[in-house]
């Protein structure tokens, strides 16, 4: 049981730390670089950042509170493509997005303390995924994070 408090202490170290992250790469994109479309014609580093922002907090979030709150829910489902159509705005600022990723976070780890190993192991039924555990919801965030951290990281070393 140690190994699993040690892994997951280290998971939300690493939730935590993306946040920084973030903030730093977006702060030093150039602002007029921000907002360009990816080579491959896919999303600019600004829509990328209010999708992991918006994943975070429509999706990702809602659904482990929902598992510590009720037992065995559904979850919803989420289509990140159209609530970006919907709701996506050129002018937001990235220290805004940042903000909002970070509180939002942080709430969520207040609730969900490391060594409480029957909230980590609550599950829930999503409609295509099937049954996922608290703990998975976790790691899917942390791994959404980090995969589209990289592709931010890697468009500002290119705007560069």
């Amino acid at each position: 049981m140690e190994e699993l408090w040690a892994y997951r202490e280290r998971l939300l170290g690493r939730h935590a730390e993306q946040v920084a992250a973030f903030r730093s790469v977006l702060g030093a994109f150039p602002a007029r670089r921000l907002s360009e479309p990816a080579p491959d014609g896919g999303w600019s580093a600004h829509q990328l950042a209010v999708h992991v922002r918006d994943v975070e907090i429509q999706a990702y979030i809602p659904r482990v509170h929902r598992l510590l709150a009720k037992a065995n829910p559904l979850l919803a489902d989420f289509d990140a493509e159209a609530f970006m159509a919907e709701h996506y705005d050129p002018g937001e600022p990235v220290s805004r997005i940042a903000e909002d990723v970070d509180r939002a976070r942080q709430a969520l780890r207040a609730e969900l303390p490391v060594d409480r190993a029957q909230a980590w192991s609550r599950t829930g039924r999503h409609p295509a995924l099937g049954v996922r555990s608290v703990q998975t919801w976790v790691e899917r965030a942390v791994g959404h994070f980090d995969e589209h951290l990289l592709q931010l990281e890697a468009r500002l070393r290119a705007a560069r």
